[in-house]
């Protein structure tokens, strides 16, 4: 099915593609690491964000509809670049806490709500029935913002020799980003509701009371957790790879480590970006979207769990193949 690859269509694209190159994501926790944070530390902050993202989702929400969509966006971008700026000039613990809320600020006002700029368009052009195929397609530059984000991150990281780099790094796509949206049109904010208070929270409220709705989320939440507690942690395994590898042994530690993780990341988000490209085909493939969306959850988690049972044979593996003392 062809879409209209009009102006605002690159602008969609163009978010999606700035909005990942999120230079610290490939590192995050070899950052803390090198930072000397504790992984129950580590463990802390990422709680302290999901938590305050979960909690920031409803007001956050409510300032789209009364004051728009583009006045949220543009909150949100404001709100990761204050985040990064924290990440970089202050190395504390307790402060690393207000970069996580001020991370998670972003979040909450970003979540859903571009999506619903792409829906709105859609409507406004006659084109709801495209949505899979035209998100698909925003979402494979998304997912291409990811793979080139994970070698540009491991250049950053081996020519600079620690992790700390990737948040300044980030300022650059982020504030582009912020006057991409900028430029958005005022129709993408939909219709305000201001005045309405009540009746958003009552409509979200109403989200809990509807089986179908609430199947949907708890689905979505349910697999999106897994997926970042599994994500985070996969970066000690590839230093340890990286460690345990004969090769380029005159670089440091951070330097090996960058080469390993930025081809590691590249590989999967050039793979989901393919998948996501052809979102649509799949869809139509088993019939329609909830099937599809149902089953692409059942084979993620079984690949998380897949993932999880080899690292524990694999970790078995090499304490009883170690040599005793």
């Amino acid at each position: 099915m062809q879409i209209k690859r009009d102006s605002q269509f690159y602008r969609f694209a163009a978010y999606g593609f700035l909005k990942n190159l999120r230079f610290f994501d490939p590192f995050l926790i070899l950052f803390f690491r090198e930072m000397g944070l504790s992984f129950l530390q580590i463990g802390t902050l990422i709680s302290v964000r999901e938590v305050a993202t979960n909690f920031l989702e409803l007001p956050t929400g409510i300032i789209a509809d009364l004051y728009g969509r583009r006045l949220s966006m543009v909150l949100s971008m404001v709100s990761y670049l204050s985040s990064f700026m924290i990440f970089y000039f202050f190395p504390s613990f307790y402060v690393y806490m207000i970069a996580m809320i001020a991370f998670a600020f972003g979040e909450a006002f970003r979540t859903g709500t571009h999506k619903a700029m792409i829906l709105e368009y859609l409507r406004i052009n006659d084109m709801t029935d495209m949505k899979v195929h035209y998100y698909g397609a925003t979402r494979a530059a998304s997912q291409l913002g990811s793979a080139i984000n994970a070698l540009i991150a491991a250049f950053l990281v081996f020519y600079s020799g620690s992790y700390k780099i990737v948040f300044l790094a980030s300022v650059l796509p982020y504030a582009a980003n912020l006057v991409n949206l900028m430029l958005y049109p005022k129709e993408l904010d939909g219709e305000l509701r201001s005045g309405e208070k009540r009746e958003t929270i009552k409509a979200f409220l109403g989200i809990f009371r509807n089986g179908d709705a609430l199947k949907g989320v708890l689905n979505s939440s349910l697999y999106d957790a897994f997926f970042k507690v599994v994500k985070e942690y996969l970066q000690p395994i590839l230093k340890a790879l990286a460690l345990g590898l004969p090769i380029m042994i005159t670089f440091g530690e951070e330097q090996r480590t960058s080469v390993i993780v930025g081809i590691v990341y590249f590989v999967i988000y050039i793979a989901t970006s393919y998948a996501s490209k052809n979102a649509g085909r799949l869809s139509g493939k088993f019939g329609n979207e909830a099937r599809a969306l149902n089953y692409t959850y059942i084979f993620g988690a079984v690949l998380i769990i897949f993932s999880g049972l080899l690292q524990i044979f694999c970790s078995s593996w090499r304490t009883l193949d170690a040599p005793s003392t």
